[in-house]
C-alpha cells in the first residue's frame, strides 16, 4: 500500500519579437525558460526509508524559436521554423523508473533514480494563404521533431515494468488544412501525415510479440 501526494508546478518567462527587414521579410525569434518542479510526499513510508517516495526533483531548460516568413502578396505567405520545446517527468514516472523493481500502474511505486526532461527540436517549413474569391483559407506544411531522451514505459518479466529515458525518437510528416464558407456552409478540412519512429537502438523484454527473438 502507498500513499503519494504530488505537487508540480512550472514557471515560465518568456520574450518574443518580429523585426521586418521589409514589406516582404520578417524575421522573428524569442526564448523562453522553464521550471518545473516535482514534490512527492509519501504518507505510507518516512523520509529516508529506502521505500519512501518522498522527493523533490526540479528541472529547468531556456527553450529558442527562431523563424522566417516571406509574403509576396497578401494572399501568401512562405514560412520556415526552428524551435525546442522541454517536458519535466511527472510524478509516476519519476516514482516508477528502476529496473531493478518494476511496478504496476498507478499504484505500486518505489523511490527510484532521476529521470532527465525530453527535449524536442522541431523544423518546420510550408505556405498558408486565402482565395478571397471562394472565401477559402488553406495551408501545408512539412515538420521534422527530434526528442531527446524520450520516456518510454519498459516492460520487464511478468507484469510489471518501468519508465527510462530512451535515448532518440523522431516524428516527421506533412500537415495541409482548408477551410471556408459556402453561403450558410462553412466547412473544415484537416490532413496529417505522420512517420513515428524510434532512432536510438534498444532492447525491450516484449514475451506477447510473436515475431520477437527468444
Amino acid at each position: 500500500t502507498v500513499g503519494l501526494t504530488g505537487k508540480q508546478y512550472t514557471f515560465s518567462l518568456f520574450a518574443v519579437d518580429t523585426l521586418s527587414l521589409n514589406e516582404e521579410w520578417h524575421l522573428n525569434g524569442g526564448l523562453r525558460w522553464n521550471y518545473t518542479n516535482v514534490d512527492n510526499v509519501d504518507t505510507y513510508h518516512a523520509a529516508g526509508d529506502d521505500e519512501s517516495l518522498t522527493g523533490k526533483s526540479s528541472f529547468s531548460r531556456v527553450n529558442p524559436t527562431i523563424g522566417l516568413t516571406h509574403t509576396p502578396n497578401k494572399n501568401i505567405t512562405f514560412f520556415g521554423n526552428y524551435s525546442e520545446s522541454s517536458r519535466a517527468p511527472t510524478s509516476i514516472e519519476l516514482g516508477c523508473a528502476d529496473p531493478d523493481f518494476g511496478c504496476r500502474l498507478p499504484n505500486s511505486m518505489a523511490g527510484d533514480p532521476h529521470l532527465k526532461q525530453v527535449v524536442a527540436k522541431t523544423w518546420e517549413l510550408g505556405a498558408r494563404g486565402r482565395v478571397s474569391e471562394y472565401q477559402m483559407n488553406w495551408s501545408a506544411g512539412l515538420f521534422n521533431t527530434n526528442n531527446y531522451d524520450d520516456i518510454l514505459f519498459v516492460a520487464n518479466s511478468g507484469s510489471t515494468g518501468y519508465f527510462k529515458n530512451f535515448g532518440q525518437t523522431r516524428r516527421r510528416g506533412a500537415e495541409f488544412a482548408v477551410s471556408g464558407r459556402e453561403g450558410k456552409l462553412s466547412y473544415v478540412v484537416n490532413y496529417t501525415y505522420l512517420d513515428a519512429t524510434y532512432q536510438s537502438a534498444e532492447q525491450i523484454l516484449s514475451p506477447y510479440n510473436t515475431s520477437g527473438d527468444a
